[in-house]
C-alpha cells in the first residue's frame, strides 16, 4: 500500500496576494462598467433609472434598432438609441436617457447625428437648449426642424461628377505617395499640407468651370427640348409654309419670261417716274409759300369753327323765329301797311318841322354832356309824383285845390267834392275849346278828381250845340 503525499508549491507565499487579486478584479469590473456606461448600457445595481424622448430626422442612415448607438448630452454619454422607425415620412429615433439628464434637457433641445471617427461609428449628440425654455418631458419629440442628419462620406463623393472624383482620387493618391515613409517628418508633412492649397485652388477652378459647363449644357439641352417641342407643335404650319414656298418658286419659274420682261421695262418706268417726281418738285417750289400763308388761316380756323359751332344753335333759333314771324305776322304786316299808307301825308308834313328841329337836336347832341349833368342835378325840379301820378313841375308849382279860392271857405267835404268836380268840368271845356294851358292845369292842380267822366259829360253838350 502506497501513501501519496501532497506537496505544496515551493517558494515563499506573497503577502496580501489575495487582496491584490481582488483589487485587480474590481478594477477590471470598474473599467468594463465604464466602457459599458460610455456605450450607454445600463448596469444593474447602479440605482439609476431611465426615461425616453423622441427625435425626428429627415435621414437616419447608419442608425438602426439594436445597435445601441450612444446618445451624448453636451458630449457626455447619457443614453442609447433604443429604436428607429419610419413615421409620417421621417425617421423617428427613440432616445433612452439616464435620469441624471432629466431637468437638464429643455424643450428647445436640438439633436445631431455625428460620426465619432472615420469608421462611421455614429452618435446622437443632444444640445440641452436655452435655460429659459421649459424642461423636456418624457415622450417629448424633437421636431425635424431642430435635428440635423449626418452625411456619409460615400454620399459626399457621390454628388461629385466623374471629373471631380478623378481629381480627388489623384490628389489623395499623390498625397499618400508624398507622405509615405515620412511619419516622423512632421516638418515635411506640414510643408506638403501647406502646398496643398496651391493644388486645390486650380482644382476648384476646374470644378467651377465644369459646374458652369454642366449648367450651360443643361440650359442648352432645355432650349433644344423647347425648340423641338415648339417645332413639333408647329410641324403642320411649317409643312404648310414649306409647301407654299415650293408653290411660289414653281409659279416664279413658270413666269420667268414675264418677270424678265418686267425687269427689262423697269429702267424706262423708273425714268418716267423720275421725270414725274421732278415736275412735282418744280410744283412744290411755288406751293410752299402758299402753304406757308395758309398757316395763319389754319391757326384761326379751329377758333372760327368753334365759334360757328356755338352760333349754329342761335342762328337756328333765329331762323325758326323768323319763319314763325313770317308765318304769324303776315296778317299784321298787311294791316300795318294799310295804317302806314295814310301816314305818308303826315310824314311829308312833318319833314319841314323835323328840318327845323334838327339844328336844336344837333346843338343838344354837341352839348349832351352838359344836358346830362343838368338832368342829373335837377331831376327833382323836372318831375315829381303825387296822388295823380307823375306830373311836370318845370312850368311852376300849383297849390292844392282850395274851396276858399271859390268863395266857400268853410265848405264841407261834400261841398268840396262838388266844387272840385265843377272846376274840372270848366277846365275840360276850356281845354276842348283850345285852351291848352287849361289842359295842363287840369292835371297839375293837386286834389282834382279824374277827368274821364268829366270829359265824357262835357263832350255831349258840345256835340249837341254843334
Amino acid at each position: 500500500m502506497h501513501v501519496v503525499k501532497s506537496h505544496a508549491l515551493g517558494g515563499p507565499k506573497p503577502r496580501l496576494g489575495r487582496l491584490a487579486l481582488i483589487v485587480q478584479v474590481i478594477a477590471a469590473l470598474a473599467f468594463v462598467g465604464s466602457l459599458l456606461h460610455s456605450e450607454g448600457v445600463s448596469l444593474p445595481f447602479t440605482g439609476s433609472g431611465s426615461w425616453s424622448i423622441q427625435a425626428a430626422f429627415s435621414d437616419a442612415d447608419g442608425i438602426h434598432t439594436g445597435e445601441r448607438i450612444p446618445v451624448l448630452v453636451a458630449g457626455v454619454p447619457e443614453g442609447i438609441v433604443s429604436q428607429v422607425r419610419l413615421q409620417d415620412g421621417a425617421a423617428v429615433a427613440t432616445l433612452q436617457l439616464a435620469d441624471s439628464v432629466q431637468g437638464v434637457l429643455r424643450s428647445d433641445t436640438t439633436a445631431t447625428i455625428e460620426p465619432r471617427s472615420a469608421l462611421e461609428d455614429l452618435t446622437v449628440d443632444l444640445t440641452p437648449g436655452s435655460p429659459t425654455a421649459p424642461a423636456a418631458r418624457a415622450g417629448m419629440r424633437i421636431a425635424e426642424g431642430r435635428t440635423t442628419p449626418t452625411i456619409p462620406l460615400d454620399r459626399l463623393t457621390a454628388i461629385m461628377d466623374a471629373d471631380t472624383r478623378a481629381q480627388v482620387a489623384i490628389l489623395l493618391d499623390q498625397l499618400a505617395v508624398g507622405i509615405g515613409g515620412r511619419g516622423g517628418g512632421g516638418g515635411v508633412l506640414r510643408a506638403a499640407v501647406a502646398q496643398l492649397a496651391a493644388v486645390v485652388n486650380p482644382a476648384r477652378q476646374v470644378t467651377g468651370a465644369l459646374a458652369r459647363r454642366r449648367i450651360l449644357l443643361s440650359s442648352l439641352v432645355g432650349s433644344l427640348a423647347r425648340l423641338s417641342q415648339v417645332a413639333e407643335s408647329h410641324d403642320q404650319q411649317l409643312a404648310t409654309s414649306l409647301a407654299a414656298g415650293a408653290d411660289t418658286l414653281s409659279v416664279t419659274s413658270r413666269r420667268e419670261g414675264a418677270l424678265a420682261q418686267g425687269i427689262s421695262s423697269l429702267p424706262g418706268t423708273l425714268t418716267t417716274l423720275d421725270d414725274a417726281l421732278n415736275r412735282v418738285r418744280s410744283l412744290a417750289d411755288p406751293l410752299a409759300p402758299a402753304l406757308s400763308r395758309l398757316d395763319a388761316s389754319a391757326v384761326a380756323l379751329p377758333g372760327a369753327l368753334s365759334a360757328l359751332r356755338g352760333a349754329v344753335p342761335t342762328v337756328d333759333g333765329l331762323l325758326g323765329a323768323a319763319s314763325a314771324l313770317v308765318r304769324d305776322g303776315s296778317g299784321g304786316a298787311q294791316a300795318a301797311a294799310a295804317v302806314f299808307k295814310p301816314l305818308a301825308g303826315t310824314a311829308r308834313a312833318l319833314t319841314p318841322a323835323i328840318a327845323d328841329v334838327a339844328p336844336i337836336v344837333d346843338a343838344v347832341n354837341t352839348d349832351r354832356s352838359g344836358i346830362g349833368v343838368l338832368g342829373a342835378r335837377f331831376s327833382g325840379v323836372l318831375s315829381t309824383n303825387d296822388a295823380n301820378g307823375p306830373i311836370l313841375r318845370g312850368l311852376g308849382t300849383f297849390e292844392a285845390f282850395n274851396p276858399a279860392d271859390f268863395g266857400v271857405p268853410n265848405a264841407t267835404p261834400a261841398q268840396t267834392v262838388a266844387l272840385a268836380a265843377q272846376a274840372v268840368h270848366a277846365l275840360t271845356l276850356t281845354c276842348l275849346d283850345g285852351g291848352l294851358v287849361a289842359c295842363l292845369v287840369r292835371y297839375l292842380v293837386p286834389g282834382l278828381p279824374g277827368a274821364v267822366r268829366s270829359l265824357a259829360t262835357a263832350a255831349v253838350p258840345r256835340q249837341t250845340g254843334r
